[in-house]
């Protein structure tokens, strides 16, 4: 029942019914909800800490809120991600307090945006 109300969402996303109603597609959405669960449970299941190179990234964030978007901040930048990390999470600051796994969600959510936008887009 619910990959019935999953399918019914894709419609209105992508409004594009013949798509959904061909036999591969139907395991294939139930596996992509499979593995969306897996991901979100493995985000909200990992360390409550930051790790690997996540400290680096997080001090981007205050680099952000000492120099603004100035090319003060750019020059600033250490690491090889770009200014793109800081002002995402600085814009989920107020829901996440820049805690670890929140953090981790919002790169959660905004895959699962880019992924409704393709699906719209086919």
């Amino acid at each position: 029942m619910q990959s019935l109300a999953f399918s019914d969402a894709l419609v209105v996303i992508s409004g594009k019914r013949d798509m959904l109603n061909t036999a591969a597609v139907r395991p294939a959405i139930g596996i992509l909800v499979a593995a969306g669960v897996v991901l979100v449970a493995l985000v909200v299941l990992s360390p409550h800490r930051f790790v690997y190179d996540e400290p680096y990234f997080v001090e981007y964030i205050a680099l952000l809120h000492k120099f603004g978007p100035t090319p003060a901040f750019l020059n600033a930048l250490t690491g090889t991600v770009g200014p793109l990390y800081a002002f995402v999470q600085a814009a989920f600051e107020p829901i996440t307090g820049l805690q670890p796994t929140g953090m981790r969600l919002v790169n959660v959510f905004l895959l699962l945006v880019v992924i409704a936008i393709l699906i719209a887009w086919l």
